[in-house]
């Protein structure tokens, strides 16, 4: 029970880190804080809404041209073949395609709606 209520607050603190960022435009920002609700959302076992997530976050790191740090690189690659072990390449695909598609607006409505 403890470690759920743990779970809800980082999902909570993460959520508004990243709607903040988004107001504010900070992409960057945006994107680690998205990185972490994907680790979270593995955690809770949430695979097809974590492989979204990154699909957002790649597509928001190729439009802005920037490298993240080794360690959120490193971090990236791992929850990817992760998740495509778990869900299978289909699923693992189908999922990040849809989460490239989001935009910064609308991945914040997304995981508002989670």
């Amino acid at each position: 029970e403890a470690e759920e209520e743990n779970y809800a607050r980082a999902r909570e603190l993460y959520m508004e880190s990243f709607e903040i960022r988004a107001q504010l435009g900070d992409r960057r920002g945006a994107v680690i804080a998205a990185l972490n609700l994907v680790k979270l959302m593995q955690m809770e076992s949430k695979l097809e809404e974590a492989a979204r997530l990154l699909g957002f976050t790649d597509e928001a790191l190729e439009k802005m041209g920037i490298q993240m740090p080794k360690d959120a690189r490193e971090f990236r690659e791992q929850a990817a073949a992760e998740l495509r072990a778990a869900l299978g390449e289909e699923a693992y695909r189908a999922a990040n395609q849809s989460g490239r598609a989001l935009t910064l607006e609308t991945a914040a409505g997304w995981l508002k709606s989670l």
